[in-house]
């Protein structure tokens, strides 16, 4: 492992429609977010977690890196996943989406299953990360296992998703058992709001209690958690519903509360021995 491995930052992705970082966050880390009041509505999610991902990166001369959900780039930005392969030793990416195109110069390793089914070498990866997927896990525990088999010992998964005790995440769910997601999906679509696929949610792995219990049950370290409000959720309020948003956010920043925040960036490591 080499501890300061350097970046030349003329090489940063900043794809076209995105909130940048400030020149400040290139100095951070996962551990800076970490108990924070990630306050960032003038900031994209991916570049952050870009970020998260980079410095884990950095942390490995020749990382071994397995990219969970690769059919989308990050966050549907293929510039972010162009820049972490080419800073890894080996770039291997897992889509159970077959509809979904992918770049073999960018993910040349690809397998197309779920973690659970993928043919992978044990105990390989420096680094594992997911960005908006494990929403769509079944069975926490085992998913956890799949990543935790292939993690060299001492490697962590990292994963961005939807905070599960957030108002949009709460509301999302009601919205699903009135029947009401569908709809506002396709009225986003419509709307141009909405650009990526919408496949099927089950929240099973977005409280922190849901991951701790999942990955103590697959042998991995307790997991660490920086939450985030990031410039994306307005777009789900649009015109005289922006005031709704605004209320809400006002009311969050009076609390002061971490975990009262959209998004939530989990890292968890692979225990030495």
């Amino acid at each position: 492992m080499t501890k300061n491995r350097n970046f030349d930052w003329s090489t940063w992705a900043i794809p076209r429609g995105i909130n940048d970082i400030s020149m400040d966050d290139r100095a951070r880390d996962f551990d800076a977010f970490e108990g924070n009041f990630n306050d960032r509505i003038d900031t994209s999610a991916q570049p952050i977690f870009s970020l998260i991902l980079l410095k884990a990166l950095l942390a490995h001369e020749a990382p071994r890196v397995l990219d969970v959900g690769c059919g989308h780039g990050i966050g549907a930005m293929d510039e972010y996943q162009r820049m972490l392969s080419e800073l890894s030793g080996e770039y291997f990416g897992i889509e159970p989406d077959k509809d979904v195109p992918i770049d073999e110069r960018i993910v040349p390793n690809v397998q197309r299953c779920l973690l659970e089914q993928a043919d992978l070498p044990e105990n390989h990866f420096d680094v594992v990360f997911a960005m908006f997927v494990v929403e769509h896990v079944e069975d926490p525990a085992g998913f956890l296992r799949a990543a935790a088999r292939c993690l060299k010992p001492g490697g962590q998964f990292i994963f961005l998703t939807s905070n599960g005790s957030s108002f949009f995440t709460v509301g999302t769910k009601w919205l699903k058992r009135l029947g009401l997601v569908e709809i506002i999906h396709t009225l986003l679509r419509r709307a141009q709001e909405l650009t990526v696929e919408h496949y099927p949610v089950f929240y099973r792995m977005n409280k922190p209690r849901q991951i701790t219990k999942a990955a103590r049950q697959a042998g991995l370290s307790d997991p660490e958690f920086a939450f985030f409000q990031f410039d994306g959720t307005n777009r789900y309020f649009p015109g005289p519903f922006q005031i709704i948003y605004k209320m809400l956010m006002a009311i969050r920043r009076m609390r002061g509360n971490p975990a009262c925040l959209d998004s939530v960036i989990c890292r968890i490591t692979k225990p030495a021995s």
